[in-house]
Formats: structure tokens, sequence, C-alpha cells
């Protein structure tokens, strides 16, 4: 019988502790040993034992070639040294990171949330000596932002996945997030029990239980964003309710549009403030100190305005500056008041809807090194990277007057107002992008974009405009059909030497095995046959018939190959994997089916993109883990049914 493997958890940090666990949990089922995770002082280099640990606790044996210890910078090394097995980090998650990668070495795979995506081959021996592995990452923010209808469960299995692609942040948005477990817990169509409207303290305790498995990893924690101008005012803005008009004695603290001080829109949380009203300023900072001194778990606190457009104050005193100046006017002077009240917490400012162009008169002097830029470039396209020359309108768009905002559709808009913020900022401020693939356009795209190498594109091209990173708003599942866009973004964040060929042949490889070569060749040939679109926007309607004929034989010649290759499928795994590509090429026949009656004029093209619906609702509570069903049935039932039921009924008319 092989002797146990030993791990040695040098530090009683929670991160280190769970390495150590994940560790001993893979090497158990890899190699069918015992393993052993006992505490241990000192790194013991004679001893062929797995160590792991911050890097204070290997520097006496092997010098400067540890990482140094930085709080948001992460880095792992693997190595041998004598006959144990060293495995440390830059920061607690970065020995977890370690673990992971090491793990990643010898074969192991994650190719989506929960058990079913975990592969771990069984191995015949196990060597911890001849192993070098130094990796530092190439961006600095690499980050998932809570958005769609989100289960505990759903949310909690991503948060589990994504130290294992070495993604280092995760932000729950608003106060509390109710808006996003509304989504999901109020509906009772998915044998949801006691459906019901959750009150905001049982969404706070949902919450709560998202940050202790973030702190469990070590993962940095960013709160909060849009909410702070109703806050201020004694609003809760836990989302984009509708609510009754805004009581008389706060109205001289909103903002003045068209000659009235309400609610914008009748939404607390779209509503700006009066920001030339020192009362109105003093209780949005007051409001961002309080919160800040409650809540010490955060890391990142994100300071946005309103979540509206062409809401701005229009007073004659708040005329007097732009938008963004009154913005960055907030953001001076919240900067040195939370310096104070929450000297490890770092602000957010962004970039987006109203405050897409910098200020033209504040400066921003009482901006620290707290500070971190985020650049949102909502509504651009995905069909290029945000850099692409080619993704250009004219005219170009320029600063627009009050409350006259456009938001543009070409990258290049978008590259021109980050470069204006970028130029406007101190030199070295820390930014990331906060990008939305993963939002609506991965629902629309029906892969005839390759979200894999336009990811490729973006990230290297944000890093060389000098952005560090990305958080990437998203709903929280996304792994329908392959969990490959997502597992390419986390890639490239970490590896300036990815690539997408290599990232796409080593997860079809784990993801489905010995037919890692079938899916990659539907996949390719579904994205040729679909043709890569123009916009989101634009792409439903425009569908020459020539494509839609391309689209149905293509999904008509792999359907029996799917199959026969999932009935013969060995891996859990592959068995998945497969199985979710099948249901992808069914639902693509029903609505591919609808693209033939539209263009053909067959006045039932609306009929079946409901029925296309129907399939999506019924097979949800087999789908939920992976694909989030709501949004794909709100583009369908929002964006293309009206449109065309009254184009079917032109047709059968005769009109």
């Amino acid at each position: 019988m092989s002797d146990p493997i030993l791990v040695y958890c040098l530090d009683d940090l929670a991160p280190v502790r769970l390495a150590a666990r994940e560790l001993a949990r893979c090497l158990r089922a890899m190699t069918g040993r015992t393993v052993t995770v006992r505490a241990a002082k000192h790194f013991n280099p004679s001893r062929a034992s797995i160590y792991l640990g911050l890097p204070t606790h290997f520097r006496r044996k092997i010098g400067a070639e540890v990482c140094a210890e930085r709080r948001w910078d992460d880095a792992l090394l693997v190595r041998s040294v004598g006959k144990a097995l060293l495995l440390t980090g830059s920061n607690p998650r970065s020995v977890l990171f370690a673990a992971y990668r090491w793990l990643e070495a010898l074969g192991a795979r994650w190719v989506r949330p929960g058990k079913d995506g975990e592969f771990l081959p069984a191995l015949d021996a196990l060597r911890l000596d001849g192993w070098l592995i130094h990796e530092t990452a190439a961006n600095r923010h690499r980050g998932v932002c809570i958005e769609g209808a989100c289960a505990l469960e759903h949310v909690l299995a991503l948060v589990e996945w994504m130290p294992k692609l070495r993604m280092n942040a995760y932000m729950l948005q608003f106060r509390a997030a109710a808006a996003f477990w509304r989504r999901w817990y109020e509906r009772g169509d998915l044998g949801v029990k006691d459906a019901r409207r959750l009150s905001l303290e049982e969404c706070a305790a949902l919450d709560d239980r998202v940050i202790a498995a973030l702190r469990e990893r070590g993962l940095l924690v960013h709160r909060v964003g849009h909410g702070w101008t109703c806050e201020a005012v004694g609003n809760h803005g836990s989302g984009w309710d509708v609510d009754a008009p805004a009581p008389d004695a706060i109205r001289p603290l909103l903002a003045e549009v068209n000659g009235v001080r309400d609610w914008a829109d009748g939404i607390p949380i779209n509503t700006e403030l009066c920001y030339s009203n020192p009362e109105a300023r003093r209780r949005f900072v007051d409001e961002v100190l309080r919160y800040a001194r409650a809540h010490p778990e955060v890391d990142v606190l994100h300071i946005w305005a309103s979540d509206g457009t062409n809401n701005h104050c229009e007073c004659a005193d708040c005329a007097a500056l732009e938008p963004s100046d009154w913005y960055v006017t907030l953001l001076n002077e919240i900067s040195p008041k939370l310096a104070e009240a929450a000297p490890h917490m770092r602000l957010v400012g962004l970039c987006y809807s109203n405050t897409m162009w910098p200020p033209t008169t504040v400066p921003p002097a009482g901006l620290g090194d707290s500070l971190i830029f985020m650049f949102a470039p909502i509504a651009r396209c995905y069909a290029h990277g945000i850099l692409d020359p080619r993704c250009a309108e004219k005219p170009v768009l320029a600063p627009w007057p009050r409350n006259r905002v456009q938001r543009p559709r070409a990258n290049a808009d978008y590259a021109a107002m980050l470069r204006a913020w970028q130029h406007y900022l101190p030199a070295g401020t820390d930014a990331f992008v906060f990008d939305y693939h993963f939002w609506w356009s991965v629902a629309k795209d029906l892969l005839s974009t390759d979200f894999a190498r336009v990811l490729h594109d973006d990230v290297r091209q944000y890093h060389d405009a000098g952005v560090n990173g990305m958080l990437a708003c998203q709903t929280q599942r996304n792994t329908f059909p392959t969990g490959l866009p997502q597992a390419a973004l986390a890639a490239y964040l970490w590896s300036a030497a990815a690539t997408p060929e290599a990232v796409e042949a080593d997860y079809l490889a784990a993801a489905f095995g010995p037919d890692a070569a079938l899916a990659c060749e539907f996949l390719r040939a579904f994205a040729a046959a679909t043709g890569a679109r123009g916009h989101g926007n634009t792409y439903w309607r425009h569908l020459p018939k020539r494509r839609v004929r391309a689209v149905r034989r293509v999904l008509r010649a792999f359907l029996p190959r799917l199959r026969a290759a999932l009935a013969a499928a060995e891996h859990p795994v592959w068995k998945r994997s497969l199985k979710l590509l099948l249901v992808f090429v069914q639902y693509q026949q029903k609505l591919w089916r609808a693209f033939a009656a539209r263009a053909n004029g067959n006045p039932q093209a609306a009929a079946f993109i409901q029925e296309t619906i129907t399939f999506l609702q019924r097979g949800e509570k087999q789908l939920h883990p992976w694909m989030d069903t709501p949004y794909y049935v709100r583009i369908l039932r929002d964006e293309l049914l009206p449109d065309w039921a009254a184009a079917d009924a032109r047709v059968a008319a005769g009109v």
C-alpha cells in the first residue's frame, strides 16, 4: 500500500486552509491514496511532503525567488525544494491559486461551475520533484459582477469556480443585491418553494452568504455601485422599482428636470440629486461614510451616481458645471474622508452614461491613490475589439449638451472617451473596464460572434490602453452551450501569452474528451454559417435566405453525430458537455425554423418564436445551472415577437 501524501498548512488563514483541503480532496480522487492535512510551523525541505503558506515561510530556504507579498496583485509559485514541494503566492488567495494551478499541471480541469464540471484524471504516480511554476497575473483586476436571475446556489457555484480560473474579485451590486435574488425567488414556474417577494433583510442575508464564500477564498469584495443618490434622501435603492412620488420634504434635494423635482421616471435609483445644493452633497457623502464604517468586509467601494440618463439637474446653479464636474466634486469630497473612515478600502469612480466625457472645470484634486477609475462602455459593439479601427461611425460623437446624451454604438467613440478620461486623470491612475460581454449580448449572440476571440482582442487592447483588467457585468450562468468564452476571459486576464487557439484546444479537450474535435467542428461550422453580425441590435432583422438555409443544414448534419457521441460518452463531464451542446442544437433548430418562416414570408414565424420560448421554458429546470433562461426568453419575447407578430398579421391579411 502506498504511503500517505502529507499536506502541511503553514498559515491559519481561511484561503490557505481551503487550498490544503482542496489539494487533499483532488489528490485522493486522482491517486487513490490517503492524503492527510496537518498544521506545521516551519518548512522542512528534507520531508517528502507538500507545504502551503505565504512567502515568509520559505524565504529563509530559497530567498528572493519567493513571491513578494502584495494585497492587490496576484502571483503564484509552485517549486520543488529538496524532497518537498512548496506552493505559495503573493497573498492568501494566490496560495489557493497555486494549489489549483498545480492540480491543473497534473491534468485537472474545471470546465464549468459545479461538480459535473470537474475533470480529475487518474494518476499512476505523483512526483514532488522537478516542479517550477512561477506566474504573475497580467492584469490586476479579474472579476465578476452579479446580474441576472440568481439563486444562492448559482452564485456560490460561480464563486467556487472563480479561483480555479484565477479570477480574484466579485461585486454585489446595491446595498443589498435584492433585484437579482428576487428575479429568481419570486418566480413560481420553476417549482421554487414559497415563491414570494424577499425582504431586504432576507436579501442581505443571501449577500452575507456570498461574502462568507468570498472571504473563505480571499477574493476581493466589491460592493454597491448605483443607489447612493436615493439612499442619501432616505429611499433604499435595492433595484429599479417604480415608487410613489417623492415626499415633498426631499424634493429640493432632487434634480430638477423639465421644471420638475421628482424621481426620474418614477424610479428612485435612476434619480440624480441637485448637486449644487450643499445639503444634497453632504447627505451623499455622509451616506457613503456611514456604509463604509458599517461594512469592513468591503475591499472596493463603488461610488456611482444614478443608473439613469439625461436626468441631471437643470437648475441655474447646477447648470454652471457639467455633470462630470459635479460627479468628481463628490468624489473629491468623499475620498479623503473615506481614507480616514476605512483606510483599507479603495473607491471606484465611474465613466458611464451621463459621465462618459470627463470634467471640463473641476480638477481631481481630492482623489488620492485610493481611486480606481472604471470605464463602462455599455451599448458598445461586440463584433469587434474595443480599439478595432474598423468599428467606427460618422459623425464621431463629441461631448453632448446637458441631458442630450446619446449612447454611442461604435467602439471608436468609446475609445475616444476612454482616452479623454485618461488625459484628465493623474498619470498612473489604476483602472479597469466594467464590460458586458456576458450580459445581454451573450444571449443575442447565437455564436455569430466568436466571443472567445473578441475577448482576447478586448483584454489585450484594454491592457495596451492602460486599463488593468476587467470586472464582467454578467448573468451568473454563462456556460451554455459551453463555458469556453467564460474560461477564455479568465485565461486572457491571467496570462498575456494565452491565445484563442490554445485556450480553445485545452478547454474542448477537457470538456468533451474524445469528442473534442466534433465539438470544435460544430462550433466553427455553426459560427461560420450564422455569419459575423454588425451589431446585436440589427442581427435579427437581416437574415438572407441563403444564410438561413446554411445554418439549418449545419444543425441537421450535427444532430445525429452529437446524439451518437453522447450515447458513447464515458466520463460525466463529457456527458454533460455533450448534453448541453445537444440541447443547444435543438433550441437553435426551433429558432431557425422561425427565421426560415420569416425569410420566406410565412405568417407562422411569430408562432414558431413562441414555440422556441416554450421549449426554453420547459427545459429550464434542467438547464438553470448553466443558462439564465429568462434573458434568452426576454430577447425573443420583447425584441422579436412584437415585430414579427405584426408582420405575420400583415402577410396573412395580404397587405
